[in-house]
């Protein structure tokens, strides 16, 4: 039975004759392209912060560009409570590439050495 209040959608990314294109796909069967877009109880606060960078022009932005947008999209998602974790994936031609492991490791790593750090500032 629906429920709108606990709708969830599906990203699916694909290279389907070697073009690059991404999709959401929604509960009751609607499957939209996208150029970009964001899901998860965050995803409402990013969409919007994408939105708002009314310059965006998906076919004309350099992958730099993309990724400090992403990145802003991911800092406003996290004004959601249940917010957690970040991802960044990225469709071109070439392929599909996923940095969310990369990110972890690294967000890991930072979280050891503040530790360390506040260790060593308290004796």
């Amino acid at each position: 039975m629906w429920d709108n209040g606990h709708m969830n959608s599906l990203l699916v990314a694909t290279r389907y004759d070697d073009k690059p294109k991404l999709w959401t796909c929604w509960p009751l069967g609607r499957i939209e392209e996208r150029y970009f877009t964001a899901v998860g109880s965050g995803g409402k606060h990013a969409q919007d912060y994408l939105e708002s960078l009314s310059y965006l022009c998906p076919r004309d932005v350099d992958a730099s560009w993309a990724i400090d947008a992403a990145v802003g999209g991911l800092k406003a998602a996290s004004k959601d409570v249940y917010t957690s974790g970040r991802d960044i994936v990225v469709v071109r031609k070439e392929g599909i590439i996923k940095f969310g492991d990369l990110i972890k490791s690294h967000q890991e790593k930072a979280d050891k050495e503040a530790i360390e750090e506040i260790k060593n500032k308290l004796g």
